[in-house]
C-alpha cells in the first residue's frame, strides 16, 4: 500500500482486486457500450437497460472500451444492478457470469484497480476524494500518462 504524506496528513492508497471490489462499475445508472447479444446476455440475467441515442454527451460516462467504437454497439443505461452480481460465501457481490465467454467486451476489459474502475469507485462513494488524489499522485510518480490516460470520468449533469 503506497502513502502520501504532508503536513499532518496521511492517505493510504487502497489495494483494489477482485478481493476487494464492490462491483460499483456493475450498478444502476452505469452507461456502458454493448453490441447485440451482448445486451441479451444482461437482459437475461434479469439485467433492465434502457438504449440511450449515444449522443457525445452521453459517451463521456461510459465504462472502458476495449476496442474500436463499431456502428454495431449502442449506449445502454443499467436501470437496475447487473443481473449477473450474485453475493459470495462471505456476502460480497461477485460476477456470476465472470468466467462466461458471452460476457460484455466492456466488463472484460476493465481492469480492477485502474484509473476507470477508481474513478467509478469515487463517483459511487465507494473511495473518497483524498484516496483518488493519493491514487492520482502515485500513478503520476511512476508515469505522467497513468493518471491522464483514460481521461476524466464526468459525471452528468442531472
Amino acid at each position: 500500500m503506497a502513502v502520501i504524506t504532508g503536513q499532518e496528513k496521511s492517505i493510504a492508497v487502497k489495494q483494489v482486486d477482485c478481493d476487494t471490489c464492490t462491483a460499483a462499475c456493475c450498478r444502476s445508472g452505469i452507461q456502458m457500450r454493448l453490441n447485440d447479444s451482448e445486451a441479451d446476455f444482461m437482459q437475461t440475467a434479469g439485467t433492465d437497460l434502457t438504449k440511450e441515442p449515444g449522443t457525445r454527451h452521453q459517451k463521456r460516462r461510459l465504462l472502458p472500451l476495449v476496442s474500436v467504437r463499431h456502428p454495431e454497439t449502442n449506449v445502454y443505461t443499467l436501470e437496475n444492478d447487473c443481473g449477473h452480481l450474485t453475493e459470495d460465501a462471505l456476502g460480497q457481490l461477485v460476477c456470476s457470469s465472470h468466467e462466461d465467454p458471452a460476457r460484455p467486451d466492456t466488463c472484460k476489459g476493465l481492469e480492477p484497480g485502474s484509473y476507470v474502475c477508481r474513478s467509478i469507485r469515487v463517483r459511487a462513494g465507494v473511495d473518497t476524494e483524498g484516496e483518488w488524489a493519493a491514487y492520482l499522485h502515485i500513478t503520476s510518480q511512476d508515469s505522467p500518462q497513468n493518471a491522464i490516460a483514460a481521461g476524466p470520468v464526468q459525471e452528468q449533469p442531472a
